[in-house]
């Protein structure tokens, strides 16, 4: 039996939906392996108190970049750096839909 128009664009509904779901899990699970590794290193540094923090927030596409401490300023740098980069790739893998015309 071929398969009709309805079908197929169920199957590719069905394949985004899992590879959405793979991306999420995959992402949800690298943050989590950052935290710890994060925790793992601020515990077993030897720094006397210093704090050193740079981040990255966006609103939209607009980034707000954040540091504290005595090396903030690389820490800023590279925030920046990394902000434009994904940026740049968020523009470039971004694609319009194409309409097909069904007859």
């Amino acid at each position: 039996m071929p398969a009709t128009a309805e079908s197929e664009s169920a199957m590719t509904g069905e394949s985004v939906s899992r590879r959405i779901l793979a991306l999420f899990t995959i992402g949800f699970f690298l943050v989590l392996i950052g935290i710890a590794v994060i925790i793992v290193a601020s515990l077993s540094s030897d720094q006397n108190g210093s704090l050193n923090m740079g981040a990255v927030i966006f609103i939209g596409p607009l980034p707000i970049v954040l540091g504290v401490g005595p090396d903030a300023s690389w820490l800023i740098i590279v925030s920046i750096i990394l902000a434009v980069l994904t940026t740049i790739m968020i523009l470039a893998t971004h694609q319009k839909p194409v309409k097909k015309n069904v007859d």
